[in-house]
C-alpha cells in the first residue's frame, strides 16, 4: 500500500498490515481485500450474464435456423377451407396433397411435368420445378388476393388473368384442367373407377 508523506501510518492491530490514519480516514488490507472480493464478484456477475445472454442468442439463432430450414409443413390432407371468405357456400373440398405428391404421380409420370411444379408456380405462371418438400410456399390467396368466385355477367368481358384474380377461380383453373386432362387420356367417365372429380358434386361434398 502507497501512503502519501504527510500521512502518519501504523500497523493495522488485526493483520499488523501498514494502514494511513490521516483525517479518519482507514485504508487497511481489509478495505482492499473487501474492494478486491466486490470486484471480482462484479466481474463473476458480468460473466454470467454474458454466459446467459450468449446461451439466449445461440437458441434463437437455432430456432431461426431451423424454422428457415423447415419452410412451410404441408399436411398429407388438407381442408381447402380459407379463413379469408367470409361464408363457403359449397362443401370444403379435402385435397390429398400426399397422394397428389406420391402415389398419382407415380402410377402417371406421363401426365405430371415435375413433383410439385404442376399446381404451384411463380407470378408469371411458369411452374416451380425446382421446389421440393419443405421449401416456403405461399398460400394461393397471397397472389389470387380475391377471396370470391366470379361467374356469369359479372365475369363476362374479363380476361382469364383479371378472373384469376379471385381465388376460387385460379383454384378452379388449376385442378379442373388437370382433371379434365387426366380423365381424357384415360378415358374415364364420371361413373368409372378413378375418374377424376370434375364436378360441383364430386369436388364439394
Amino acid at each position: 500500500m502507497l501512503l502519501s508523506a504527510n500521512h502518519e501510518a501504523e500497523n493495522c492491530p488485526k493483520c499488523n498490515t501498514m494502514a494511513c490514519n490521516n483525517v479518519g480516514i482507514i485504508l487497511s488490507l481489509h478495505d482492499t481485500e473487501r474492494q478486491k472480493k466486490e470486484m471480482e464478484g462484479n466481474g463473476f456477475m458480468n460473466k454470467k450474464s454474458f454466459i446467459l445472454i450468449s446461451t439466449i442468442t445461440a437458441i434463437a439463432i437455432l430456432f431461426g435456423t431451423v424454422k428457415n430450414y423447415a419452410g412451410t409443413k404441408v399436411d398429407d390432407v388438407i381442408k381447402l377451407q380459407n379463413k379469408s371468405y367470409r361464408k363457403h357456400k359449397e362443401g370444403i373440398v379435402i385435397f390429398q396433397h400426399r397422394k397428389h405428391q406420391g402415389e398419382y404421380r407415380e402410377k402417371n409420370p406421363k401426365l405430371f411435368n415435375s413433383t410439385c411444379g404442376d399446381c404451384h408456380h411463380d407470378e408469371d405462371n411458369k411452374p416451380l420445378v425446382n421446389l421440393k418438400e419443405g421449401d416456403k410456399v405461399k398460400n394461393c390467396i397471397e397472389c389470387h388476393k380475391k377471396a370470391s368466385y366470379i361467374k356469369g355477367k359479372k365475369a363476362k368481358g374479363l380476361s382469364k388473368e383479371k378472373r384469376r384474380e379471385y381465388q376460387a377461380n385460379a383454384m378452379h383453373d388449376n385442378c379442373k384442367a388437370c382433371h379434365k386432362k387426366f380423365n381424357k387420356k384415360k378415358r374415364l367417365k364420371s361413373k368409372d373407377k378413378g375418374y377424376a372429380p370434375n364436378t360441383c358434386k364430386t369436388c364439394h361434398p
